[in-house]
């Protein structure tokens, strides 16, 4: 029998950004990955604060812009055509997809049986602060 063996973590594939991101003043500001142990810098307050935008859900399927920007990376950068592209939506988080998405199959397709897994994992939070 064939040892499964689980591709690299996503973030993984992320420190050779990271790297260049650490050589800029004030150093990389990571919120990609769970609770962050760290106050975040005071900019970062500052510009979140400022932002007039902090003090209401964002819209649940993305807005103009976001969903703009989306569809123009994927044709650009991954040739989708621009049919399917219009075809996006934005989620608030990853467990906001998980839930919805087979019932947005579903609705899509009603007459056909889709069985859907995650190909990525979530890592566990950091419970426990040193």
């Amino acid at each position: 029998m064939k040892e499964f063996k689980l591709p690299p973590y996503p973030y993984d594939l992320l420190k050779p950004y990271s790297e260049i991101g650490e050589r800029h003043p004030g150093g990389l500001v990571d919120l990609s990955v769970g609770t962050p142990c760290d106050s975040p810098p005071q900019a970062v307050v500052n510009m979140l604060s400022n932002s007039k935008t902090e003090r209401s859900y964002p819209k649940s399927t993305g807005s103009e812009e976001y969903l703009n920007a989306c569809k123009a990376w994927l044709t650009r950068r991954l040739d989708v055509r621009s049919e399917y592209a219009k075809s996006i939506s934005g989620c608030i988080g990853t467990k906001e997809f998980v839930a919805s998405v087979p019932n947005d199959l579903r609705l899509k397709s009603p007459e056909k049986d889709t069985v859907l897994y995650p190909a990525l994992v979530i890592r566990r939070m950091r419970w426990v602060q040193n």
